[in-house]
């Protein structure tokens, strides 16, 4: 019956990750109008948005393609930001429109389209950095005095960052700290839309399910009194299991990191037989059966990290962190009775408990969007913590919630 109910939310988890595969990837994101019109929905995760860009008025609403003649610009809230420009995308042939992202927006805007970076200027025009290495000696000098005669032109005014530009290398990095000091010099503001974060993701919600647990213990190095331990197959309890959680992340799309704690509440009860026989001689016979009961009820507190896939309406996502463990409640019994020939013993005592633990876990699960923060979800969470005599409680838990 528990290998069913396992390998029935497996396949359901399974089921769920190749329909989020086979989604669309869609974000929050917005597009600009020709008249400055800026209109808010969902657009596509796309590699590249050189031709133009899917767009949805709502997550699960008609899609609908913009072409930079359609559109200004476009973007992701708290991501990156398209501009549309006119570019020859072969040299000698006729420039078209098409959608650059935007590294700097100022005065002079730093944009970058299919790995070449532009600079450009309302007053001054917009200029193609061509990269100076090349095997052709000839050419490389051309490549240089064209970026120079840009770097010239755009900052002619700031006499100190033109001629830092002189030798600057066409990598982003420098380019983006040269296109900052040239705004720096003339106290001009800008803005670096790499580092857009957003606002912060704060959501909450709770869950409830099942939980599988196992308990065993190490093999001793010597004989001590609780060497029956190792021995006793205490089997697997199953219990209901419930909780709540926080997420907190940066903005959107850094949500797809975020840090996730829980406060769960779980109980199990265990119960095991090991017997031991000695049979020293013929007329000499030791026999020890021991009966162990092991019940408790604890609350974990667990922090860790979760990573959240891109997607329409499911998102799978992973997580793994540790956990402290307060047991609310434990009752440990063990009934020995030892044999020796005719005659026997019994003692009754309790195990060795600790009020706390420590724990390890890791989660992967699927998130069904309905609304703005509202979700449900399916998760299968495993955990590994400590317990006294050498011994490691593992539970597997399948759980289902709802968060906002």
């Amino acid at each position: 019956m528990l290998g069913m109910r396992l390998l029935t939310t497996l396949l359901l988890f399974i089921a769920a990750i190749g329909y989020t595969a086979a989604q669309d990837k869609f974000g929050s994101g917005f597009y600009v109008t020709d008249a400055t019109d800026t209109v808010r929905g969902f657009i596509q995760y796309k590699p590249k948005y050189g031709s133009g860009f899917l767009f949805r008025a709502q997550a699960d609403g008609t899609t609908e393609n913009f072409s930079p003649d359609r559109v200004k610009s476009f973007g992701f809230f708290g991501g990156s930001t398209f501009d549309r420009v006119r570019y020859a995308t072969v040299q000698g042939a006729a420039e078209e429109m098409v959608f650059a992202l935007v590294l700097i927006d100022g005065e002079i805007d730093l944009l970058a389209y299919e790995g070449v970076y532009l600079l450009r200027s309302e007053e001054k025009g917009m200029f193609k950095l061509v990269k100076g290495k090349t095997p052709d000696t000839s050419l490389a000098i051309k490549n240089y005095q064209a970026n120079t005669g840009a770097f010239n032109i755009l900052f002619q005014d700031c006499p100190s960052v033109k001629e830092a530009a002189q030798e600057i290398p066409i990598k982003e990095e420098r380019l983006v700290g040269l296109v900052k000091s040239y705004h720096q010099c003339r106290g001009l503001p800008f803005e670096d839309l790499r580092e857009q974060k957003g606002e912060p993701v704060r959501q909450f919600g709770f869950f409830a399910g099942e939980s599988f647990a196992s308990i065993s213990f190490k093999k001793p190095d010597l004989f001590p009194a609780s060497s029956y331990l190792y021995g006793s197959d205490f089997g697997t309890s199953a219990n209901p299991t419930a909780g709540v959680f926080a997420l907190f992340s940066g903005g959107k799309p850094s949500s797809m990191l975020a840090f996730q704690t829980e406060l769960v509440y779980t109980k199990a009860t265990f119960n095991a037989t090991y017997v031991y026989v000695n049979n020293l001689s013929d007329d000499y016979l030791i026999k020890q059966t021991t009966v162990t009961d092991l019940e408790y009820s604890r609350i974990s507190l667990s922090g860790g990290l979760r990573i959240t896939g891109r997607a329409n309406k499911l998102h799978p996502y992973l997580a793994l962190g540790v956990a402290t463990q307060a047991f609310l409640s434990i009752e440990s019994n063990v009934h020995q009775t030892t044999e020796i020939n005719s005659s026997v013993e019994t003692e009754e005592f309790e195990m060795s408990t600790d009020s706390m633990s420590l724990a390890a876990w890791a989660a992967a699960g699927i998130r069904w969007r309905l609304s703005g923060k509202k979700a449900i979800f399916l998760d299968i969470n495993y955990e590994a913590s400590t317990f006294p005599e050498n011994g490691t409680i593992r539970t597997l838990a399948s759980r289902i919630g709802f968060m906002f």
